[in-house]
């Protein structure tokens, strides 16, 4: 692979992952930052790389530096970047305690199905 075609790799990987962080459809990631949604799907896919220009545009989009864009490997735990130093503490908590992990699984697959409001209040009625 030569060095362009690595750089837009490189690109493609940090695009996808910085709009799947930000909970964005690759459409709306192009809509948000005012780009032709062709242009942005041509750097997801390493079609095209983006000029300097629309580098700082992504950057801003994604409240991000151009350097989180176009290098690899920049980050220790991507996770934590989108977390305050207090919600740390809860990552730190699902990596090493099981139960605390599954429980969260468990919250999320009830968020995701529209049942965790319910579900929620049937406890907070059998606390009382």
């Amino acid at each position: 692979m030569d060095n362009m075609e690595h750089r837009k790799a490189i690109l493609s990987e940090n695009l996808i992952r910085f709009v799947k962080a930000n909970g964005l459809t690759e459409m709306e990631a192009a809509r948000q930052g005012g780009f032709n949604p062709q242009t942005f799907y041509s750097w997801i896919n390493k079609v095209s790389y983006p000029g300097p220009e629309n580098l700082i545009r992504l950057a801003g989009l994604f409240h991000c530096q151009t350097f989180e864009l176009t290098e690899e490997k920049w980050y220790v735990d991507e996770r934590k970047r989108f977390l305050t130093i207090g919600a740390s503490d809860t990552l730190t908590l699902y990596d090493t305690n099981p139960h605390f992990a599954a429980w969260c699984r468990i919250g999320t697959t009830l968020a995701k199905t529209n049942r965790l409001e319910a579900y929620v209040k049937r406890i907070r009625e059998e606390m009382k």
